[in-house]
């Protein structure tokens, strides 16, 4: 790769993640999907299609890793299958070589690191949570670690999202193990993880959880982490409450940082572009807070899915960039072994 030349990307699954990756991409000069893996290669084709891609088509890993090797003409693989599949393609494209960008969750954070001491690729992993390549989360990160609202206690995160299609992935426990838990638990552990200037052992896990009475799959619950030092953890996810809601308060001991829309921003995402709301944050103390709140406007363009693709880009030609690999690498095996620990200690609400 050349500086400012196109981030190629070969995609496998052509789902609902897939769908919103491309789409939002499109626009985009600096990626280019050149290759999708589909279980039919039809599925592949009319894919390719539909979005008006130059792409090439495969209904097998091992031509695609071919493809990879004989022409060059992709950089990294996104891998978009449900949570179960991923590991069959994540196994094969590392002992190959091939830099891998993979949704979360994962299986364990053994996945994580089977990808990292089979691959022997600069630069072999990297995860697709978009919030921590937003620049408003990178702000927050600095003020945290400038003392800026104060020693850190306590972090309070929500993530809700209605859903209750139950003949889609999301609601089959073969495909999705760990349910909401791992689709939407994910982001306040991983908020956590990025956010606090340093980490300890995990001492104690309260986790209460609700199942879906149809289908047994975990739908919704509420989460207290306490660690050996810093701040502790509050936790609420689910697709069992009507209304969207994303929120998460960093409290220090000078002031509470709070966010609204800390997964998927109201403006500029691939989900929502509402112009009349701000991309923010905002910052309260004392007894007074609805007269101290001072909010703070961040641009949010290009939008944090983009900025991942880039961050990927950037980090494969070997530039200089504000955010370590190796950090965010760390941070996504700690979140996975504190989602695992949470989930297999977790009390179901029956």
């Amino acid at each position: 790769m050349t500086k400012n030349k196109s981030l190629k990307i070969g995609i496998i699954g052509t789902g609902a993640i897939a769908q919103t990756i491309v789409s939002s991409l499109q626009c985009e000069a600096s990626c280019e999907i050149t290759a999708i893996l589909s279980r039919h290669i039809d599925t592949a084709k009319k894919f390719s299609q539909s979005y008006k891609l130059n792409a090439k088509c495969f209904d097998n890993l091992s031509q695609l890793i071919e493809y990879y090797h004989n022409t060059k003409n992709i950089d990294v693989v996104y891998i978009t299958p449900p949570t179960a599949k991923r590991y069959l393609y994540t196994e094969q494209l590392a002992k190959n070589n091939i830099p891998i960008i993979c949704e979360k969750p994962y299986i364990s954070a053994r996945q994580i690191e089977d990808i990292i001491t089979n691959s022997k690729a600069p630069h072999p992993f990297f995860d697709a949570t978009h919030f921590v390549h937003n620049i408003r989360s990178q702000t927050i990160q600095k003020k945290i670690l400038n003392h800026d609202i104060g020693q850190l206690q306590h972090i309070d995160a929500s993530f809700f999202f209605p859903f209750s299609d139950t003949q889609s992935t999301r609601f089959d426990k073969n495909l999705e193990p760990m349910g909401a838990f791992g689709d939407l638990g994910w982001y306040p552990i991983r908020a956590f993880t990025y956010f606090i200037p340093s980490h300890s052992p995990l001492r104690s896990c309260d986790v209460r959880m609700r199942r879906d009475n149809k289908t047994d799959v975990i739908i919704g619950g509420s989460g207290y982490l306490s660690f050996d030092s810093g701040p502790d953890l509050t936790f609420r996810f689910g697709y069992d409450v009507g209304c969207v809601e994303q929120n998460i308060k960093l409290c220090g001991t000078k002031s509470i940082l709070y966010i609204d829309d800390f997964v998927i921003p109201w403006q500029n995402s691939f989900i929502y572009n509402d112009p009349h709301k701000t991309h923010e944050f905002s910052v309260a103390n004392g007894y007074q807070p609805y007269i101290s709140q001072k909010n703070h406007l961040i641009n949010n363009d290009p939008p944090q899915h983009v900025r991942l693709f880039l961050y990927v880009r950037d980090v494969l030609l070997g530039q200089k960039y504000s955010i370590s690999s190796q950090k965010l690498t760390d941070e996504t095996i700690l979140t996975a072994k504190i989602l695992a620990h949470a989930f297999q200690s977790a009390t179901i609400k029956e």
